[in-house]
């Protein structure tokens, strides 16, 4: 199988048969382990949304390490992020990896009150609009309409409550006059690189809504397309959000989290590793490798746990 038909195959495997673990958020139990939150329950629930990388690698990682521990971990996955921060804010979801001040910032204002942030772990993160490089006719968002009937007046995107739909639809596209031009074509993160496939089987031409960090920017060869308008705004951080009270419940996993920052080069290896060079479903021995590859930030993470 080759490294791209692997990492298409995960997006679709990976959340539903490695990652439907389902558990209940703030649970009473006793303490089943040695070491971190002496005396409180050990048992966490991290949330996924279907083949969204970031947070499958951030969600692996601390289910590794947890359970290296002594923790019970479950990683339960859900459809939307709107899902996600109900779920969150219900207390069926213990935390889970967000951008509440960027692009998720209308769940966020929505559900806060229920919800508490523990910390970022990446701190340059973007999303924009993509092509194969290529598509050398295309260097700027503003050469798309020029460009509309080659492109089938569409741009291929993801689920319709991810934050670079509601981006595009809602700031880009006004920004650009590209309403009544292009159509944003929403399905799935699966379905969407599906398509990407292909185009780039045949090298045609085709715009997605992209992000970064993501292992698919260099498996596909995408290049950004320019915002000179900066409609995109400035890079982001990737929050852990959690459900109100989950530092309190959980002191030593907060302050795991809150010690945890990933430099691109590291989240990229870690994105690598999960989508590249192992197979859906061994998501846990991915994480296994790179943190062979990288002990001091297991060392890190267990010393924040542990202290």
């Amino acid at each position: 199988m080759s490294s791209t038909t692997r990492t298409l195959s995960a997006v679709a495997i990976v959340g539903a048969a490695a990652l439907a673990l389902v558990g209940c958020a703030g649970s009473s139990g006793a303490d089943t382990g040695d070491g971190g939150d002496s005396g409180s329950d050990k048992a966490v629930t991290l949330g996924v949304v279907s083949g969204w990388n970031d947070m499958t690698d951030i969600a692996n990682l601390y289910k590794y390490v947890l359970e290296k521990n002594g923790y019970t971990v479950d990683i339960k996955e859900l459809s939307e992020i709107a899902t996600m921060y109900v779920a969150a804010s219900e207390g069926d979801v213990d935390t889970f990896s967000t951008s509440p001040s960027t692009i998720h910032k209308q769940y966020w204002d929505k559900y806060q009150d229920d919800l508490e942030i523990v910390g970022s772990y990446y701190e340059d993160a973007s999303i924009f609009l993509a092509v194969p490089d290529y598509a050398s006719d295309l260097q700027s968002i503003e050469d798309l309409p020029d460009h509309a009937e080659e492109l089938n007046s569409t741009i291929v995107s993801i689920e319709p409550g991810a934050g670079v739909v509601s981006t595009a639809k809602d700031v880009v596209f006004p920004a650009y006059g590209l309403d009544g031009i292009f159509t944003l074509q929403t399905s799935s993160t699966a379905a969407m690189l599906a398509s990407l496939q292909e185009a780039v089987d045949n090298q045609k031409p085709i715009v997605v809504t992209g992000w970064s960090p993501w292992w698919a920017n260099s498996t596909f060869d995408l290049r950004k397309l320019e915002d000179p308008k900066k409609a995109y705004g400035d890079p982001y951080t990737l929050d852990m959000v959690a459900t109100a009270g989950f530092s309190d419940a959980h002191p030593d996993v907060a302050n795991m989290i809150q010690n945890l920052v990933l430099t691109e080069d590291q989240f990229n290896t870690l994105d690598n590793a999960v989508y590249q060079e192992f197979e859906a479903g061994q998501e846990q021995e991915a994480v296994a490798s790179w943190l062979e590859q990288n002990p001091d930030i297991l060392e890190q993470m267990e010393a924040a746990l542990n202290g």
